[in-house]
């Protein structure tokens, strides 16, 4: 499934990327204990800034049925 097959939104979509690369450079140089604090903050600091980032889903499909 892809992301839009999840059901996130746009704005969600970009704060997954964002955070996962945040991430993966922390990861790089101070280990994964690191990178997921840096993922929860980017998260977090995202997702106050834009309200939780529910407004844009105009992309948004339903998954597709099993099978």
């Amino acid at each position: 499934m892809d992301w839009e097959q999840k059901g996130l939104s746009n704005a969600q979509f970009a704060i997954h990327e964002d955070a996962v690369a945040a991430g993966r450079a922390v990861e790089r140089t101070h280990g994964r204990d690191k990178a997921l604090e840096a993922v929860d903050r980017v998260v977090a600091e995202r997702c106050a800034a834009e309200g939780g980032a529910t407004g844009s889903s105009e992309n948004r499909r339903a998954p597709s049925p099993a099978g």
